[in-house]
């Protein structure tokens, strides 16, 4: 029989999580599925604000209590999926839309570790998204922030964060 660390295991869990979302919905935001608060947006890369509001989807969940403090999650941010793996050590993942440009919540993000003595490590992982790993500041293991421009415009914030084992 074939033994795995807590770490592989959570490695797995979290990559299962992570593709999820990134395979996840293929309806409007106002057609949802009721199994899921899954769903793509769309949009022009400027759009009126009650548009923009249609296309960031009817779900804005409150923020959860692991965000880390002063995390700069963008002011017209929906939060549409919070996710806790109960792993060991602990992991946690949000699923958010934004009008924002990615430039700009990258920028705010890495400002966030330099303020926090949290290291953001940025990375491009295609022309449409970028993937920030992240580590101290009670964080580890898969810590990682992942910024993705969606077809019309719009990013989807997946922000998932390992406690320190």
């Amino acid at each position: 029989m074939m033994h795995l660390s807590s770490k592989v295991i959570t490695a797995v869990l979290l990559g299962s999580v992570i593709m999820t979302a990134a395979c996840s919905g293929s309806a409007s935001p106002d057609v949802k599925d009721p199994a899921s608060n899954h769903s793509d947006l769309s949009s022009e890369k400027r759009v009126p604000n009650a548009e923009a509001d249609r296309l960031l989807g009817s779900v804005d969940l409150p923020a959860p209590d692991w965000l880390p403090e002063h995390f700069p999650l963008p002011d017209d941010s929906h939060i549409y999926s919070k996710t806790e793996v109960g792993s060991v050590p602990p992991a946690h993942q949000l699923q958010a839309r934004t009008m924002d440009p990615l430039d700009d919540i990258r920028d705010a993000i890495v400002q966030w570790g330099l303020d926090s003595s949290i290291k953001v490590q940025v990375g491009r992982a295609g022309p449409e998204m970028e993937v920030m790993g992240i580590s101290g500041g009670g964080f580890g293991g898969a810590s990682s922030i992942q910024i993705i421009e969606e077809p019309r415009g719009n990013r989807r914030i997946i922000l998932t964060l390992q406690d320190e084992s």
